[in-house]
């Protein structure tokens, strides 16, 4: 059994997350049994609904707060239905605006705030009970009520001081209790008076074997630091690989074993049935400052003075959607270059000339592998690690030397000088196929017996 230790996980779909599902369907391809471990608290979401999101099974997912409890990792299937069949009062009024509801209690003048899965469903994904205008307690559910809060008025605010876990029969299976930023827990006569106990209580009832494998995500100083325990490190890339070897010999004067194991897979090379569009570019990622989409619009707008037809698509969401609309209007190029949007990419690719990518830093680059996969020349800029893995200069496309002096404009000079260049001076046929050359050791075969060469 593999075990994946990790902090949190989210809706957006950022690197850590895609590469969490790869590297399960890759255990699965092996017949490795794998469980990923979570140990945020998660108040507002359902963890289940975020695994799914990334392709995890019901059955591979533990959370750190239900570990203790019978009940399972569950979608929500709580109803309203249920919700009114504990409710001692029975004079009440309900009203509903999209995803939240509202029971109102004539007789004590409390209120019951109910925040559904969605605007449609009776599905109750949590509960807030306010009393004499005071919050005084949150009910979690999945099929079951899970857990629940307890709040206080302190300062004018509600302030939580207490958690309570339940068995699936609504019986209590543990507490935490809350004393400012610091907690204990009470699991039957044992007292474990921080969360790192309870994460180390977790691991000693996994009753794990010399069969069994952990691999921290987050964990990082953690996991540097007891090399003693550690069998092996697992990076994704050559260069990873190499700096880790050198700074262990440097900072420790130790030599671990170091693999490599990539953290995505290609299923199959994808080959267009149909001529790619001309000059066309592709780049995909979560729309973040640090991923400089702005650079990209700024420096096609520039390329088409030199090609004319080309164009700019950009795949993704994220919080710089607003300001790359504005930028794509003040620049009038919106005919030109597109807000995709998220979208399944897998057979997307194949459609485009080249790819283009503005990050300064990538510790894999899971779209560029699937670039690659696809024929796709890429332009980049020269920094770790994931460009310096999937482009190999001026054979499938450009790895541009920057510097920390040079500043925007002179980045986005550089961006729109080399796709220029690529599309109007080189091969790109000859790009395109060292591109497919590449992907072939990221085909999926390749990486699960990695896998099963490590863990045999």
């Amino acid at each position: 059994m593999v075990y994946n230790f990790n902090l949190g996980i989210g809706w957006a779909s950022s690197g850590v997350e895609y590469a969490q599902s790869y590297r399960a369907n890759l255990l699965r391809r092996a017949y490795i049994p794998a469980r990923f471990v979570f140990t945020d608290m998660f108040p507002t979401e359902n963890i289940e609904h975020m695994t799914r999101n990334i392709g995890s099974l019901e059955e591979e997912v533990i959370w750190l707060y239900t570990f203790f409890t019978d009940v399972r990792t569950s979608p929500v299937t709580f109803t309203l239905k249920e919700l009114e069949a504990t409710m001692a009062e029975e004079d009440y009024t309900f009203s509903r605006d999209g995803k939240t509801c509202r029971y109102q209690f004539k007789e004590s003048g409390r209120f019951y705030t109910c925040y559904m899965v969605d605007d449609t469903s009776d599905l109750v994904h949590r509960v807030e009970i306010v009393s004499n205008g005071c919050l005084i307690r949150k009910d979690f559910y999945t099929y079951c009520r899970t857990f629940s809060e307890y709040y206080a008025p302190l300062d004018g605010k509600a302030h939580l001081y207490g958690r309570t876990f339940f068995n699936e029969d609504g019986s209590v299976c543990y507490e935490e209790v809350i004393e400012d930023d610091s907690a204990f827990y009470r699991i039957g006569a044992q007292v474990l008076y921080t969360k790192a106990d309870l994460v180390g209580y977790m691991v000693k009832r996994l009753n794990l074997t010399a069969d069994d494998y952990i691999l921290w995500n987050n964990y990082y100083e953690y996991s540097f630091s007891q090399t003693e325990h550690i069998d092996f490190y697992i990076t994704a890339t050559d260069a990873q690989n190499e700096l880790m070897r050198q700074q262990f010999k440097k900072y420790c004067g130790k030599e671990p074993q170091v693999v490599i194991i990539p953290v995505g897979s290609l299923d199959e090379l994808k080959y267009p049935d149909e001529p790619r569009k001309r000059h066309s570019l592709i780049t995909a990622s979560r729309l973040a400052t640090e991923k400089h989409c702005d650079w990209l619009v700024e420096a096609v707008v520039k390329a088409k003075e030199s090609v004319p037809d080309i164009s700019l698509d950009i795949y993704g969401k994220g919080g710089d959607e607003a300001k790359l609309k504005g930028l794509i209007g003040r620049l009038g190029c919106a005919d030109y270059v597109h807000l995709m949007g998220q979208q399944k990419l897998d057979d997307v690719y194949k459609h485009y000339d080249a790819y283009v990518a503005a990050s300064q830093s990538e510790g894999f680059g899971l779209t560029l592998m699937e670039a690659i996969g696809s024929g796709l020349p890429i332009v980049g800029f020269d920094v770790r690690y994931g460009n310096q893995t999937f482009i190999d200069d001026g054979q499938n496309g450009y790895r541009i030397p920057i510097t920390d002096e040079m500043d925007q404009k002179e980045k986005i000079k550089l961006l729109s000088e080399r796709i220029v260049r690529m599309f109007t001076e080189d091969d790109m046929d000859a790009f395109s196929a060292h591109s497919y050359e590449k992907a072939k050791e990221y085909l999926t075969k390749e990486v699960v017996h990695r896998w099963i060469e490590l863990l045999k």
